[in-house]
């Protein structure tokens, strides 16, 4: 069926071109057409079945009106590709794209000069529960609504692979485009980088998902408290290695003021020596500030230097004190450290 530079109008909410349920055999080109209704879809194609490919491109221009989208392709069964490069969809009181529950068997192309505008309270781009057998390439030139929450709707939406261009901005599209938080888009997008074999961006992207869902879906407290120490600390679980590099500064931390409080008369050499009560050596001061806070047992050389014992030394009093905290905390990175790379905290 060929369209090629046709050109339709019509003030009727059936539809410009009306297309609703109709089965062809090869192939649909409205390659340059332009398409206007003021009352209805520009292009009406709920349930089309076309065999091949169905070409909207090449300035091909669709200006509705209406909730029911500016182009409808809802249910509609593509085995080839879909490719509206170049073309402008517009709508000034509704979608600009309603394809909910489209399938296409290849690829998908929204690029290279695509345009969609749209308003009112459907987003401008409606491909939700849609499947795309091959590659989404979705790259639009312009993509505006008065509110910018409502660019898109992909609840649901699955492709081959990873869409085009990059990650960041589709994960842009997701957190700022889209009305509510929806996981499954994030997921789907993770796992198409995880099937390239980039695990680096997968994890990226989960990250991403945890926050805009500690965002949006506003969780009780002490989620969204569990949320920012899991965040810092272990990167939601999917970089662990951040609560090693806690735990690192907490021994140096309790090594640093084992040294400083030590050399200020906190401790001080044991019963054990041939000089009890003289100045520790800097090593068996470092040994103490280790056995203050790490979640072993005592060293060695614990057993020749200690706490002075002695309730009026300010200094000793000090390093218990934040021994106890110190080793609090190194516990606290141990356990998130080891949750994290058992994946116990990964929500998404």
């Amino acid at each position: 069926m060929f369209l090629y530079r046709f050109t339709a109008t019509a003030d009727s909410d059936a539809g410009a071109v009306r297309l609703l349920g109709a089965h062809i055999g090869d192939q649909l080109e409205c390659d340059g057409a332009r398409l206007r209704n003021d009352s209805g879809p520009a292009l009406a194609a709920d349930g089309l079945q076309v065999a091949r490919n169905v070409f909207l491109r090449n300035v091909f221009i669709a200006r509705g009106r209406g909730d029911l989208g500016a182009v409808r392709l809802l249910g509609a069964r593509i085995g080839g590709e879909l490719d509206c490069r170049n073309a402008g969809l517009h709508n000034d009181s509704g979608p600009a794209l309603n394809a909910y529950s489209l399938e296409v068997g290849q690829n998908m192309f929204l690029s290279s000069g695509f345009q969609a505008t749209g308003a009112g309270r459907g987003q401008v781009i409606d491909l939700t529960g849609a499947r795309v057998g091959g590659r989404l390439s979705f790259d639009p030139a312009r993509l505006e609504h008065f509110d910018s929450r409502y660019r898109l709707a992909v609840d649901g939406l699955t492709y081959v692979g990873a869409p085009t261009p990059f990650a960041r901005q589709w994960l842009g599209l997701l957190r700022n485009g889209t009305p509510d938080y929806a996981g499954q888009p994030y997921q789907q997008l993770a796992a198409g980088y995880r099937a390239l074999g980039d695990e680096r961006q997968a994890r990226d992207i989960l990250m991403t998902q945890r926050d805009d869902e500690l965002t949006r879906t506003h969780p009780g407290r002490a989620e969204r408290w569990w949320g920012k120490i899991t965040k810092v600390t272990l990167g939601y679980g999917y970089q662990p290695w951040r609560a090693l590099l806690f735990l690192t500064g907490v021994v140096v931390l309790s090594c640093v003021l084992a040294i400083v409080l030590g050399s200020c008369g906190a401790l001080a050499q044991t019963d054990k020596t041939a000089n009890p009560g003289d100045s520790c050596t800097l090593i068996q001061q470092a040994s103490v500030g280790l056995d203050l806070n790490l979640p072993i047992g005592k060293s060695v050389a614990r057993d020749r230097c200690d706490l002075v014992k002695d309730s009026t030394n300010a200094a000793a009093a000090w390093l218990a004190a934040t021994g106890w905290v110190l080793q609090l905390l190194a516990w606290a990175f141990a356990a998130l450290f080891i949750a994290g790379f058992t994946s116990a905290v990964r929500k998404t």
